[in-house]
Order: C-alpha cells, then sequence, then structure tokens
C-alpha cells in the first residue's frame, strides 16, 4: 500500500518526530483483495492504520505529525534499484539520479547529510556528502518505507535536520505452537530501457518460537538509452546533448541479500538480522577531448549491516527495547574504465580496473536502549532513551577525498504524548555530544589537515526538541502545527576534503573551522478524510543557521576542473504540498498532488543549490472486477508537468555547464505520461498472491532533462522504459 495522498489513504508529511506505520491484521484485505464497495476503502483503511512508532498507536489522520509510507501493491509499482526514484512520487519528495541504479532521495529541498537514511530506525553510513553518493540499500527486500519531513533530530541526532527515511525489513515469520511451515517467494523482472534483468528468491521457515527468513537479489543493467537526438559534435546546435542515445559507462550490478532469526521468548522477543549489499557500476562523465563517447568512472560498492534488537516486556503498558547495530561501509573508485578501443574484445564491464584512486571503509556502532510506556490512564504515552554511536573511517588510495578518523556521538532524549480526545499534544527533547577526530595523512595537503592537532578535533553539544499538536475540527476536518529544532555537525569530508572529486567534475576543498548547522522547523497542515475525497495542504518553513555549502571560487585547476571552497551562511527554505484523492466510484479513482520549494540565503538573496523543479500530478486509476486469471485488476495513467528551473549560480552542483556550447545545468519545463498496470493470480501461498505488474515511464519517449538528474549537464534524462515484474509465493 502506498500510504499518501495519490492513493485511497491520507498520509500528511511527518514534520517533527518520526512514526511507523503500520496495518492491523486486517490491512491484507486492502492490499490483495478489492472491496465490495471501492469508495468506502479510503475512511476503512483510516480507521484500520496505526501508527506505532511513536509515543502512543494513533490513527495518522489526527496525529500531530505525519508520516508516508510506501508498501505493498504500491511499492511494487515503484520500487527500482535506486530508494530516490522508488520515493519519488510521494508529494515533496524528489530523486537526485546518476543512471538507473543510483537515486537518493530529496525532502522538501534537503538531501544528502541532511536526510537520515536508516535501516529499521538507526541511522546508517553511506558516505552521503556526495551529490552522486546513493542510499547502499535495497528496496525490494524491504516491508515498507517511511519517509519523514521536518527535523527530525529528536530521535536521529545528527543528519536528519531536513527529515529521515526508515527502510523497514520484512518480519521474522512464527508459527503457531506445535506447528512448523515453510515458504517462500520467487521474483523476477526485465526493463527495456537498459536490458536490465533481475531476480530473486525468498524462504521462510518457522518452528513454535523460532523464525527465519532469507533473501538473495540480483541485478544486471546495461547502459541507459536517452531519446535518440542529433548531438552537439554533430550539428553544432547550442544548448544540445554532447550524448545521445545508449549512454557508454552507465551500467552496473548488484548482489543483495539478508538472513534474519527470531525468538519469542518468554520475556519477549528477540531478532537478528544480517544484510548485505553490493554494487559495481560506471558513471559517465563530461566528453573531454577526442573521446567522443566520454569516458567513466569505475566504483565498487558495499555495505554489511547486522542488527541485534529485542522487546523485553516489564509489566502492562511498560517494555524496554534494547538494540545494537553494526555497518560496515565500503567505497573504492578510480578513473573508470579506457575508451572502448583500448579495452580487450571492446569489454565495457570494468568496473573498476586495478589501480583504485579512492578508498574509503567506515565501521559504525550503534547501541539504543529505549524506555516505553503507552496509555497511561488512557490518555499518557512515551519513550525514553539512550544511544551511543561510534564511527570508525579508514582512508586509502591515491587521493583521500576525506581522511580516516573516529566520531563519538552520546544522546539522551525523551518524548511525551497527551490525547485529550478532539485534542492531541506531544513534545520531545534531545542532547547530544559528538566528538569526532581527523587522522593526519600524507596524502593531504597540511594547509587543509592542520599540523595543529586541536584544528583536526571538533566537537559538538547541543540541545534539540520539538512540539506538536493536533485538533479535530470536525469528523471530516483535522488541524496540525508542528514546530521543530534540528542540527547537524559538518561531515569529515566538508571539514577536510582536498582534492579532485570526479563525482562532481570538481576540485573541492573543505575548512576544519565550520560549525553545526541548527534549525528551526515548522509546519502547518490540514487534512480532509471522507467517504470518497481525502485532502490535504501543507505548508513549512525551515530556518537554518551556518547552512553547509561549496561554492565556486571563479578559479580552475590546471586541468581545468572548477574549484569549489566549502563556505556556511545562514539560509530559509519554505514551500507547499498539495494532495488529493477522490473515488468517483468503483471503479474510478482521481487524484493528484502539487509540491513547491523555495530557498535562499538570508543575506543576498541567492538561491540554495539542488532545489527540485516545481511539479504537477495528476491522472486516474481503474480497478475494474476480478476476471478468469486476472484478480484485482488495476490500470493506473499519470502525467507529470515540472517547471523550468535555473540552477543557483556557482553554488549548483555542476553549474560549469551552464557556460558550455552543449548541455546545461538549468532546465526547461517538460510533462512525461507513466502507466502502471498489474493483477494478481488467482493462486495463493505463505499468505500471499502472486502478482504480474507493469510499469511504462516516460510513454512517449519524452526529450527532456530533469533538474536533479546529474546527467543533465552533457546528456538527456532516459528516454521510455517498460518494466515487468513478478512475484510467485510458494
Amino acid at each position: 500500500m502506498f500510504v499518501s495522498f495519490r492513493t485511497s489513504v491520507m498520509l500528511g508529511t511527518l514534520a517533527l518526530f518520526p512514526m511507523h506505520v503500520a496495518a492491523e491484521d486486517t490491512n491484507s484485505a486492502d492490499q490483495n483483495t478489492q472491496p465490495d464497495n471501492a469508495t468506502a476503502v479510503a475512511a476503512a483503511a483510516l480507521d484500520t492504520i496505526t501508527v506505532t512508532g511513536t509515543a502512543r498507536k494513533a490513527r495518522p489522520f489526527n496525529a500531530p505529525a505525519d508520516v508516508d509510507v510506501v508498501e505493498g501493491r504500491e511499492k511494487t509499482k515503484h520500487q527500482t534499484a535506486s530508494l530516490g526514484q522508488t520515493l519519488d512520487a510521494l508529494p515533496g519528495i524528489s530523486n537526485i539520479a546518476t543512471g538507473s541504479q543510483t537515486g537518493k532521495p530529496v525532502i522538501r529541498g534537503l538531501s544528502g547529510n541532511r536526510v537520515r537514511v536508516m535501516q529499521n530506525g538507526i541511522g546508517v553510513y553511506h558516505q552521503q556528502y556526495g551529490v552522486r553518493h546513493a542510499p547502499n540499500i535495497e528496496p525490494f527486500l524491504a516491508e515498507r518505507v517511511e519517509v519523514v519531513r521536518g527535523a527530525s533530530s529528536i530521535l536521529y541526532g545528527s543528519d536528519a535536520i531536513g527529515g529521515a527515511v526508515n527502510v523497514i525489513a520484512k518480519p521474522v515469520p512464527f508459527a503457531s505452537p506445535g506447528e512448523t511451515e515453510l515458504g517462500g517467494a520467487l521474483t523476477g523482472g526485465y526493463s527495456t530501457n537498459n536490458n536490465e534483468r533481475m531476480g530473486g528468491l525468498r524462504l521462510n521457515a518457522a518452528n513454535d518460537q523460532f523464525g527465519f527468513t532469507g533473501a538473495f537479489l540480483g541485478r544486471d543493467g546495461g547502459n541507459i538509452t536517452t531519446p535518440n537526438v542529433s548531438t552537439f559534435p554533430e550539428s553544432g546546435r547550442e544548448g544540445a546533448p554532447n550524448f545521445s542515445g545508449e549512454l557508454d559507462h552507465t551500467d552496473y550490478e548488484q548482489r543483495n541479500g539478508e538472513l534474519a532469526f527470531g525468538w519469542l521468548a518468554p520475556f519477549g522477543k528477540v531478532t537478528a538480522r544480517y544484510q548485505h549489499w553490493e554494487d559495481d557500476h560506471n558513471y559517465l562523465l563530461p566528453p573531454p577531448i577526442n573521446l567522443p563517447n566520454g569516458i567513466g568512472i569505475g566504483q565498487k560498492l558495499e555495505n554489511d549491516l547486522f542488527q541485534m534488537e529485542a522487546m523485553i516486556d516489564l509489566k502492562a503498558g511498560w517494555h524496554l527495547e534494547p538494540s545494537f547495530t553494526w555497518s560496515n561501509n565500503k567505497r573504492q573508485s578510480n578513473p573508470g574504465p579506457p575508451p572502448a578501443a583500448n579495452r580487450p574484445n571492446g569489454s565495457t564491464r570494468e568496473f573498476l580496473p586495478e589501480d583504485i584512486v579512492i578508498d574509503l571503509e567506515r565501521d559504525s556502532y550503534t547501541g539504543r536502549l529505549e524506555l516505553v510506556h503507552e496509555n497511561i490512564n488512557n490518555w499518557l504515552s512515551g519513550r525514553w532513551g539512550v544511544e551511543v554511536v561510534r564511527e570508525e573511517q579508514v582512508s586509502r588510495g591515491a587521493v583521500a577525498l576525506s581522511p580516516g578518523g573516529e566520531i563519538d556521538n552520546y544522546s539522551l532524549f525523551g518524548f511525551e504524548e497527551l490525547d485529550f480526545g478532539d485534542w492531541v499534544v506531544n513534545a520531545g527533547l534531545r542532547f547530544d555530544r559528538r566528538e569526532q577526530k581527523a587522522d593526519a595523512g600524507e596524502t593531504f595537503d597540511q594547509s587543509v589537515i592542520p599540523t595543529d592537532a586541536s584544528l583536526r578535533e571538533q566537537s559538538y553539544s547541543v540541545i534539540t526538541g520539538s512540539i506538536g499538536a493536533s485538533y479535530q475540527v470536525t469528523d471530516n476536518l483535522v488541524a496540525a502545527a508542528n514546530i521543530g529544532r534540528g542540527f547537524r555537525a559538518p561531515d569529515m569530508f566538508e571539514l577536510f576534503v582536498n582534492g579532485v572529486h570526479g563525482g562532481v567534475a570538481a576540485v573541492q576543498v573543505g575548512d576544519p573551522t565550520l560549525d553545526e548547522e541548527t534549525s528551526l522547523n515548522t509546519d502547518l497542515s490540514l487534512r480532509w478524510k471522507s467517504e470518497r475525497l481525502q485532502a490535504k495542504v501543507t505548508v513549512y518553513r525551515n530556518k537554518i543557521s551556518d547552512y553547509i555549502f561549496f561554492g565556486d571560487t571563479g578559479t580552475t585547476n590546471a586541468g581545468g576542473l572548477p574549484i569549489l571552497q566549502a563556505d556556511q551562511a545562514d539560509a530559509t527554505l519554505y514551500g507547499t504540498d498539495l494532495s488529493a484523492h477522490y473515488q468517483v466510484n468503483k471503479l474510478l479513482a482521481l487524484h493528484g498532488s502539487y509540491e513547491m520549494v523555495r530557498g535562499d540565503f538570508d543575506r543576498g538573496g541567492n538561491d540554495l543549490p539542488l532545489l527540485a523543479a516545481d511539479e504537477v500530478r495528476g491522472g486516474f486509476t481503474l480497478t475494474p472486477e476480478s476476471a478468469a486469471l486476472l484478480k484485482d485488476p488495476y490500470l493506473t495513467l499519470e502525467v507529470i508537468h515540472k517547471m523550468d528551473k535555473d540552477a543557483a549560480g556557482r553554488l549548483e552542483p555542476f553549474s560549469q555547464f551552464d557556460d558550455r556550447p552543449f548541455g546545461t545545468a538549468s532546465t526547461d519545463d517538460y510533462t512525461l505520461v507513466n502507466i502502471y498496470a498489474g493483477f494478481d493470480l488467482p493462486y495463493e501461498a505463505s499468505g500471499e498472491h502472486g502478482q504480474v505488474n507493469l510499469r511504462v515511464n516516460n510513454l512517449f519517449d519524452e526529450e527532456y532533462r530533469d533538474f536533479l538528474d546529474t546527467y543533465k549537464g552533457y546528456a538527456l534524462s532516459p528516454g521510455r522504459n517498460v518494466t515487468v515484474q513478478m512475484t510467485l509465493p510458494f
């Protein structure tokens, strides 16, 4: 189920405190079964879905905070190898794309180190400071993805200044007493644009109080294809792309999997989970002289994750939630494969030749203990916790964009919620002490990594807080407001980088004296729910002090690459999200949304970088009666219009392409048409129906450049792509 204004369930945008949203046991009905009265779907869903990860269980319609959840059939409709692309259809969420496998989510104009990406509620590190550094996460293996909007530092500390994305793994299955259950599912898919093949297997087993689940999924994707237009080298037409048709150096391979065990203990429940994510890919770089097909950067990425967590019952309404998480993230890069004429047998699969230029590895250890109480006297719920994080980074290779070093973070937090009937009020407070130290390395310029040890060490002590309230004006109308303070410590990359960063085709230079960012985020939303219509409008403002950015100095290195210097200044973002879903009758539903974000520096008025273009979406969904082999069929047509967008001058990544005769950093408006269709198979195993889903992106093969597509400077965005996916449970 895709919980947003584009479907039958309306949820708002979570501004201050993240929530886990889950359905009760009857929820599977609105995933896989067409109800007799489709006009009642929305109201029924809003009655059954409960918020379970905040201080209390609650329906999201009248909860102060808002969250969007992607799960079930709607998750299947949109999910790809890219987490950003999987979430892009949500109002207020955008995607910074680089090829078919790399996409990082943008929440109301903020991304990278300002959006906390988590697995099962614990933040994980993915070298996310780079524009093209996407989360190392497999959407297909997740049960659901929850998207938090607004400052979320109360629960997640640094790096959640703009919001959070929580990827929830599939639960460990358990059997009835004395019984053994076995099952699983096969998954396969194919995409035409880049000849991408995907296949996976999941196995489940349960016996009494023990359970197991395991999965593997692999992908092999070729070069992406754009509309085949006349290029600048062919026509000399200013603004034409330098590359067209099939784009060399945009292929990739992935191998991802997980194992999880669970135990229903006498005192509660214990779960242990291991996940592995591995990706080899090439990136297409701007065209150098005498290489008409460009060059690529070869990269190898790996992420390992181990989590152990428990729920310990103390007494009615009270329990402890201890957890431990270890993750290991590796990033290896080099200049990429040589020109095709120099490759053995014309091979294009040289993701990572022997000479590794960048080699980074970070281990993260997170210990967390929470005390949770629910519905004391039927009106008070809350959670209190302590968290300790240790991160250790090692930097190898000829170029060290980020040094080795250590980070320690200690935090205490508490959150309480009061339910007074029509009024619901919550408040939270958190204290963080963060200490980090960079290792002096021979590969670093001493002007950036000073010999003075005191300038290689930073510490931050920050208090953050939030308060939110909702008021149910009528049975159909709720007003909600939130205000919260967030913070973000500068990353070691921002403090100490000093060299060529191929991912942005520029030289980047850090500043070890940067202060932490702090923000004050406010939002106000109105939510409407009736039998046929669900709608919401939200306005927000996010005031960020000491916003960190890399500004173009106007100078270049000997190779002609622009030199970008880390700096900071106060900034403000503001915008609105509007969305609605109207169930005309049992067969037809209409849906639409609009999103707009603006951001500029308080002094000088210059725009902030990486803000998405204004967007309007609209469409309809048909859900005819089941027939023969087609159970619960659906057909969705969606039209997306994005406005033109000017780059933020020299602050915009890849802004140098506004000064070149080919490509651009600013983009024109465009309109795309997408189609989604599918049905369940008339058999059931392991509690699930088989599914067949079809997705057609860019139906008319439109020529366009998306503002957040990092290839926009020298190539068009992808052309038509037809994807077929099938899941067969057993």
